[in-house]
Protein backbone atom coordinates (compact mmCIF):
# COMPACT_ATOMS: atom_id res chain seq x y z
CA UNK A 1 0.00 0.00 0.00
CA UNK A 2 1.31 3.45 -0.61
CA UNK A 3 0.28 7.00 0.05
CA UNK A 4 0.37 9.70 -2.39
CA UNK A 5 -0.96 13.46 -2.79
CA UNK A 6 -3.85 14.55 -4.86
CA UNK A 7 -4.78 18.58 -4.87
CA UNK A 8 -8.07 19.41 -4.58
CA UNK A 9 -9.57 22.85 -5.19
CA UNK A 10 -11.54 24.49 -2.20
CA UNK A 11 -15.24 23.99 -3.44
CA UNK A 12 -13.89 20.01 -3.98
CA UNK A 13 -12.66 19.90 -0.14
CA UNK A 14 -15.81 21.20 1.16
CA UNK A 15 -17.85 18.72 -0.96
CA UNK A 16 -15.76 15.83 0.08
CA UNK A 17 -15.41 16.67 3.85
CA UNK A 18 -19.47 16.99 3.45
CA UNK A 19 -20.18 13.62 1.59
CA UNK A 20 -21.14 14.65 -0.90
CA UNK A 21 -18.43 14.09 -3.02
CA UNK A 22 -16.80 10.13 -3.22
CA UNK A 23 -15.37 10.45 -6.93
CA UNK A 24 -13.10 12.55 -8.85
CA UNK A 25 -11.85 12.39 -12.57
CA UNK A 26 -8.54 13.17 -13.45
CA UNK A 27 -7.20 13.73 -17.20
CA UNK A 28 -4.78 10.92 -17.90
CA UNK A 29 -1.38 12.00 -19.10
CA UNK A 30 -0.01 11.29 -22.02
CA UNK A 31 -3.34 10.77 -23.89
CA UNK A 32 -3.86 6.97 -25.36
CA UNK A 33 -3.34 7.71 -28.89
CA UNK A 34 -5.32 5.98 -31.40
CA UNK A 35 -3.81 3.34 -32.86
CA UNK A 36 -4.62 1.39 -36.51
CA UNK A 37 -4.18 -2.39 -36.92
CA UNK A 38 -4.33 -3.64 -33.67
CA UNK A 39 -6.17 -6.31 -32.58
CA UNK A 40 -9.98 -6.82 -34.01
CA UNK A 41 -11.35 -3.45 -31.49
CA UNK A 42 -10.37 -0.14 -31.67
CA UNK A 43 -6.68 0.07 -30.06
CA UNK A 44 -5.34 2.65 -28.08
CA UNK A 45 -1.33 3.05 -27.48
CA UNK A 46 -0.46 4.05 -23.80
CA UNK A 47 3.15 4.44 -22.28
CA UNK A 48 4.82 2.04 -24.81
CA UNK A 49 1.70 -0.44 -24.22
CA UNK A 50 -1.70 -1.12 -26.41
CA UNK A 51 -5.12 -1.28 -24.84
CA UNK A 52 -8.78 -1.98 -26.19
CA UNK A 53 -10.02 1.09 -23.88
CA UNK A 54 -13.06 1.19 -25.59
CA UNK A 55 -13.98 -1.99 -25.03
CA UNK A 56 -12.18 -3.24 -21.60
CA UNK A 57 -12.05 -0.01 -19.53
CA UNK A 58 -11.36 -2.10 -16.27
CA UNK A 59 -7.86 -3.76 -18.08
CA UNK A 60 -5.93 -4.54 -15.50
CA UNK A 61 -2.75 -3.44 -17.09
CA UNK A 62 -3.52 0.27 -17.69
CA UNK A 63 -5.01 0.34 -14.64
CA UNK A 64 -1.34 -0.53 -12.88
CA UNK A 65 -0.14 2.79 -14.75
CA UNK A 66 -2.62 5.08 -12.92
CA UNK A 67 -0.11 7.53 -11.20
CA UNK A 68 -2.81 8.27 -8.45
CA UNK A 69 -2.28 4.45 -6.94
CA UNK A 70 -4.34 1.52 -7.02
CA UNK A 71 -7.33 -0.21 -5.34
CA UNK A 72 -6.62 0.06 -1.22
CA UNK A 73 -3.58 3.18 -1.70
CA UNK A 74 -4.44 6.44 0.01
CA UNK A 75 -4.29 9.57 -1.51
CA UNK A 76 -3.31 12.97 1.06
CA UNK A 77 -5.27 15.75 -0.01
CA UNK A 78 -3.70 18.91 -1.29
CA UNK A 79 -5.56 22.51 -0.45
CA UNK A 80 -4.97 26.16 -0.48
CA UNK A 81 -4.05 26.68 2.88
CA UNK A 82 -1.80 29.53 5.36
CA UNK A 83 0.42 28.61 7.61
CA UNK A 84 0.78 31.07 10.64
CA UNK A 85 3.53 31.13 13.73
CA UNK A 86 1.75 31.02 16.72
CA UNK A 87 3.39 33.38 19.99
CA UNK A 88 1.91 32.88 23.20
CA UNK A 89 4.28 33.18 25.24
CA UNK A 90 3.30 32.23 29.05
CA UNK A 91 4.72 32.46 32.07
CA UNK A 92 6.02 28.53 32.55
CA UNK A 93 6.04 27.66 28.99
CA UNK A 94 6.15 28.90 25.27
CA UNK A 95 5.09 27.73 22.28
CA UNK A 96 6.95 29.35 19.65
CA UNK A 97 7.55 26.28 17.65
CA UNK A 98 3.78 25.77 16.96
CA UNK A 99 1.73 26.81 13.55
CA UNK A 100 -1.52 27.50 13.37
CA UNK A 101 -2.58 26.49 9.32
CA UNK A 102 -5.58 27.66 8.49
CA UNK A 103 -7.65 26.00 5.65
CA UNK A 104 -9.14 28.39 2.65
CA UNK A 105 -12.02 25.89 1.98
CA UNK A 106 -13.95 26.26 5.24
CA UNK A 107 -11.54 29.22 7.01
CA UNK A 108 -11.28 26.34 9.78
CA UNK A 109 -8.30 25.97 11.81
CA UNK A 110 -5.76 23.16 12.80
CA UNK A 111 -2.93 23.57 15.40
CA UNK A 112 0.72 22.12 14.89
CA UNK A 113 3.27 21.95 17.54
CA UNK A 114 7.30 21.98 16.90
CA UNK A 115 7.57 18.26 17.03
CA UNK A 116 5.03 17.51 13.64
CA UNK A 117 6.74 20.14 11.64
CA UNK A 118 10.28 19.11 9.95
CA UNK A 119 13.15 21.31 11.38
CA UNK A 120 13.96 21.97 7.71
CA UNK A 121 10.63 23.52 6.70
CA UNK A 122 10.41 26.84 6.19
CA UNK A 123 7.17 29.29 6.00
CA UNK A 124 6.14 30.38 2.27
CA UNK A 125 7.52 33.81 2.00
CA UNK A 126 3.68 34.06 0.52
CA UNK A 127 2.25 33.19 4.20
CA UNK A 128 4.78 35.71 5.70
CA UNK A 129 2.68 38.60 3.84
CA UNK A 130 -0.87 37.09 5.05
CA UNK A 131 -1.32 35.33 2.14
CA UNK A 132 -2.53 31.62 1.21
CA UNK A 133 -0.12 29.20 -0.50
CA UNK A 134 -1.42 27.43 -3.25
CA UNK A 135 -2.41 23.71 -2.82
CA UNK A 136 1.07 22.71 -4.89
CA UNK A 137 3.46 23.91 -1.96
CA UNK A 138 1.06 22.31 0.99
CA UNK A 139 3.44 19.23 2.95
CA UNK A 140 2.13 16.55 4.10
CA UNK A 141 2.26 17.10 7.66
CA UNK A 142 -0.23 20.06 7.06
CA UNK A 143 -2.85 17.84 5.49
CA UNK A 144 -6.27 17.26 7.35
CA UNK A 145 -7.73 14.84 4.97
CA UNK A 146 -6.77 11.08 4.04
CA UNK A 147 -8.47 9.10 1.59
CA UNK A 148 -8.78 5.58 0.52
CA UNK A 149 -9.10 4.20 -3.17
CA UNK A 150 -11.89 1.87 -3.19
CA UNK A 151 -12.20 1.99 -7.09
CA UNK A 152 -10.24 3.02 -10.50
CA UNK A 153 -11.35 2.44 -14.01
CA UNK A 154 -10.69 4.55 -17.20
CA UNK A 155 -13.34 6.22 -19.65
CA UNK A 156 -14.10 9.13 -21.59
CA UNK A 157 -14.83 12.38 -20.07
CA UNK A 158 -18.05 12.52 -21.93
CA UNK A 159 -19.14 9.34 -20.64
CA UNK A 160 -19.95 10.41 -17.27
CA UNK A 161 -23.29 9.09 -16.26
CA UNK A 162 -25.81 11.14 -13.99
CA UNK A 163 -25.54 9.05 -11.24
CA UNK A 164 -21.59 9.22 -11.65
CA UNK A 165 -22.23 13.28 -11.52
CA UNK A 166 -24.31 13.19 -8.32
CA UNK A 167 -21.35 11.41 -7.11
CA UNK A 168 -18.81 14.18 -8.40
CA UNK A 169 -20.85 16.72 -5.77
CA UNK A 170 -22.54 17.81 -8.46
CA UNK A 171 -26.27 19.29 -8.46
CA UNK A 172 -29.48 18.95 -10.23
CA UNK A 173 -30.59 23.29 -10.55
CA UNK A 174 -33.71 23.81 -12.06
CA UNK A 175 -32.94 26.42 -15.55
CA UNK A 176 -34.81 29.62 -14.93
CA UNK A 177 -34.69 30.49 -18.46
CA UNK A 178 -38.64 29.54 -19.77
CA UNK A 179 -39.10 31.01 -22.52
CA UNK A 180 -35.85 29.70 -24.43
CA UNK A 181 -34.18 26.04 -24.20
CA UNK A 182 -31.39 25.02 -22.73
CA UNK A 183 -29.28 25.50 -26.42
CA UNK A 184 -30.18 28.59 -27.76
CA UNK A 185 -28.31 30.40 -25.14
CA UNK A 186 -26.11 27.51 -23.95
CA UNK A 187 -27.08 26.37 -20.59
CA UNK A 188 -25.76 23.74 -19.29
CA UNK A 189 -29.03 22.01 -18.26
CA UNK A 190 -30.92 21.36 -14.89
CA UNK A 191 -28.99 17.47 -14.47
CA UNK A 192 -26.15 16.62 -12.49
CA UNK A 193 -24.08 15.77 -15.75
CA UNK A 194 -25.01 19.36 -16.85
CA UNK A 195 -23.59 21.17 -13.78
CA UNK A 196 -20.40 18.66 -13.37
CA UNK A 197 -19.92 19.98 -18.22
CA UNK A 198 -19.69 23.56 -16.33
CA UNK A 199 -17.53 22.79 -13.75
CA UNK A 200 -15.36 21.28 -15.87
CA UNK A 201 -14.82 23.06 -18.69
CA UNK A 202 -14.44 26.20 -16.52
CA UNK A 203 -11.64 24.33 -15.23
CA UNK A 204 -9.78 22.74 -17.74
CA UNK A 205 -11.37 24.77 -21.11
CA UNK A 206 -14.02 23.83 -22.90
CA UNK A 207 -11.93 21.69 -25.50
CA UNK A 208 -10.79 18.81 -23.25
CA UNK A 209 -14.91 18.02 -22.85
CA UNK A 210 -15.04 17.98 -26.86
CA UNK A 211 -11.99 15.99 -27.54
CA UNK A 212 -14.10 13.33 -25.05
CA UNK A 213 -10.26 12.75 -23.35
CA UNK A 214 -9.89 10.16 -21.74
CA UNK A 215 -9.68 10.55 -17.33
CA UNK A 216 -9.08 8.25 -14.75
CA UNK A 217 -12.03 8.11 -12.45
CA UNK A 218 -11.00 7.18 -8.89
CA UNK A 219 -13.67 6.39 -6.13
CA UNK A 220 -13.00 6.89 -2.61
CA UNK A 221 -13.73 7.14 0.74
CA UNK A 222 -12.72 9.14 3.57
CA UNK A 223 -10.47 7.62 6.04
CA UNK A 224 -8.96 10.55 8.17
CA UNK A 225 -9.95 14.12 8.20
CA UNK A 226 -12.57 16.33 10.16
CA UNK A 227 -15.67 15.53 9.22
Amino acid sequence: MRTRPIPFMPEMVRKVKSGKKTITRRIVRPQPKYALGWGKQTTYEYRNGFYALDIYTGNSNILAKCPYGQIGDKLWVRETWKPKVVHSCGEYECDCDALIVEYLADKSSKRFQGGDIPESWRIPKTALKNNFVPSLFMPRWASRLLLEITDIRIERIQSITEEDALKEGCVQDSCDHARQTCEDIGCYGPTAKGDFKYIWDTTYGKASWNDNIWVWVIEFKVVEGDN
